[in-house]
């Protein structure tokens, strides 16, 4: 069985927060090259990661590692990419972030598990874009004027 941890980081709490802290010399490049608002999106979401991938190498590798030895960067398609410390007992964890006005979260699975999260606000959608992300059998559970419905359908 695989055991998934989450990492979390509200949007409240970032400006509080010393990036130097959470992130590497590289981490802090890329983040000073952002504009504010996706700077303060991208330490959220990097936060979130650090908490949870930290949680998980502890966990599984009794292994308590500095946040600023995770070093996250992204590849060509966008996706994150933990490079860890040479010498590290074992292979990176497969995670996903995400973030949005709210703040960051990341979920995190043993290497090679499939894991993936989304962070979004909760508003009605059109029908339209229901019949986009459901099967025909499931679009009766989230009727576009019920958010309720919607996010008992999404989550």
């Amino acid at each position: 069985m695989t055991n998934y941890r989450l990492g979390w980081c509200a949007a409240a709490q970032v400006d509080a927060l010393s990036a130097a802290d959470w992130l590497s010399p590289s981490e802090l490049a890329d983040l000073d090259a952002l504009p504010p608002k996706r700077r303060r999106d991208r330490l959220a979401g990097r936060v979130a990661a650090k908490r949870a991938l930290s949680e998980h190498l502890r966990a599984e590798l009794g292994w308590s590692a500095d946040p600023r030895e995770l070093v996250l960067s992204n590849d060509e398609a966008g996706r994150p990419v933990l490079r860890l410390p040479r010498g590290t007992p074992a292979e990176a964890p497969s995670f996903s972030i995400s973030h949005s006005a709210w703040g960051g979260v990341c979920a995190v699975a043993a290497p090679g598990e499939r894991v993936g999260c989304d962070l979004e606000s909760v508003v009605s959608r059109p029908r339209e874009v229901l019949a986009f992300v459901a099967a025909p059998d499931e679009l009766g559970a989230a009727a576009p004027a019920l958010v309720q419905a919607q996010v008992a359908f999404i989550s």
